[in-house]
This record gives structure tokens, C-alpha cells and sequence, in this order.
């Protein structure tokens, strides 16, 4: 990680979208992580 090499896939949601990601997340399949940003 500290090198760059690693890009890890990161799923940038709002806080609208947790639910239908925590959805995704049960069902199985999804590669990287999901980040929540709440906006200002």
C-alpha cells in the first residue's frame, strides 16, 4: 500500500445509497469496498 502498487477497488457511495449496498453485500459478488462520504 505504501508503495501505489496496491490499488484496492473502492465503491465510493452516499449516505442515500447504504441500503441498496448493504443489499449488494448479502447477495454476494461484490469485489473491493463500499466508502460512504456524507456530504456537508
Amino acid at each position: 500500500m505504501a508503495s501505489g502498487e496496491l490499488n484496492p477497488p473502492i465503491n465510493h457511495i452516499t449516505h442515500a445509497e447504504i441500503p441498496g449496498a448493504i443489499d449488494k453485500l448479502r447477495a454476494g459478488g461484490v469485489i473491493g469496498r463500499f466508502v460512504a462520504s456524507y456530504e456537508d
